[in-house]
């Protein structure tokens, strides 16, 4: 029974850190290939800001005569989200889980039952030799010969065996290390139950503990998994639109080169290039400025509303149909009544 119970203990401090180790490995993963998607994605975000968009506003600030809707550009320096830095400040700290070692406690228990056994027959000695025999003896000293024989023959005494002296001293010090004996027995007893029942209790109170880390754990690995996917979303959208960008500013060049700067002169197909290169540029500005990180760690309305616009510009422009890139992120009542409100905004500006 008692050995049933340090054998649980054991198995289940073993789950525990079985559990804290799968679960540290698991973060370990994600965290880096969190870590190398947001690289590329800031990476390819600074060559679209200090590049891409840069070249937009060095020609179509030379443009004169622009009266189209929507035509006015506001040219800001906007600071870009510190996505790594905003995304850590939301986890919350989870406090790391101690896994003790399961310990039966042999070697201390057993000194510890031999010393009882000791201790309980030297007071029965004692008790015995001052009230039954009125022999003092000094517990500082080790006892001589004198002061113990008729102790013996005491307890002797106490059998029905033999009728001698010796024998009765033999049979005395017999019942005094069986008395001895028999109480070291029970006391190991005691204490190895203690301590195995106290092992237990704590093994399951280990992995309770470890079950609910292993929870909280869980539920921020999968916010690093949905903020990666939604940075992959981010960084596959991006690319998507820096490529048209850069295209059309090649054509904004080649407007300004062959037509000079005077929008209504132009051609009606480079009025509609000067008007699409805008949209792209505004698509593509929006996209990287829109704060991505809420409070919680998860991707921010506004931010998923901006992937979803560019998603329907680029079907529109292209008359391709994309897959909807962030179909897996729920949406919450308050999310989509933010994205209404964002979406109505815009309506006004444009």
């Amino acid at each position: 029974m008692i050995m049933s119970k340090n054998k649980k203990a054991r198995e289940l401090v073993a789950s525990a850190e079985q559990m804290m180790h799968e679960i540290e490995n698991q973060i370990c993963d994600t965290d880096l290939i969190f870590e190398d998607d947001l690289k590329i994605y800031k990476a390819l975000r600074e060559e679209v800001s200090s590049h891409t968009l840069k070249t937009f506003d060095d020609v179509y600030i030379e443009i004169t005569n622009i009266e189209f809707k929507g035509a006015v550009v506001t040219y800001t320096d906007d600071a870009m989200e510190d996505i790594a830095k905003e995304f850590c400040n939301c986890k919350d700290e989870i406090k790391p889980v101690y896994i003790p070692k399961v310990q039966s406690g042999a070697f201390g228990t057993t000194i510890a039952s031999l010393l009882i056994g000791a201790a309980t027959a030297t007071v029965a000695a004692v008790a015995v030799g001052v009230t039954q025999l009125g022999i003092q003896i000094d517990l500082k000293k080790i006892p001589t010969e004198a002061e113990i024989a008729p102790i013996l023959e005491w307890f002797g005494g106490l059998l029905p065996f033999g009728n001698s002296s010796v024998l009765d001293k033999i049979e005395g010090a017999v019942l005094l290390g069986g008395v001895a004996g028999a109480v070291t027995l029970i006391a190991a007893f005691i204490l190895y139950n203690s301590k195995s029942k106290k092992n237990l209790i704590v093994a399951e109170a280990t992995f309770e503990e470890a079950t609910a880390v292993h929870l909280e754990k869980s539920t921020q690995n999968r916010k690093t998994m949905n903020m990666t996917e939604y940075i992959e979303a981010l960084e596959r959208n991006l690319e998507t639109l820096k490529i048209y960008l850069d295209e059309y500013n090649a054509i904004l060049r080649r407007i300004v080169h062959v037509e000079g700067t005077d929008y209504t002169a132009y051609s009606i197909q480079s009025q509609s290039d000067v008007q699409k290169a805008l949209s792209i540029y505004k698509r593509t500005k929006s996209l990287i400025t829109t704060k991505v990180v809420t409070p919680e760690g998860t991707a921010s309305p506004a931010s998923r509303y901006e992937v979803d616009k560019s998603i329907k510009f680029l079907e529109e422009l292209t008359g391709k149909v994309y897959i909807k890139e962030i179909k897996k992120i729920d949406s919450t009542e308050e999310d989509k009544e933010e994205i209404e409100n964002i979406d109505d905004k815009e309506d006004k500006e444009n």
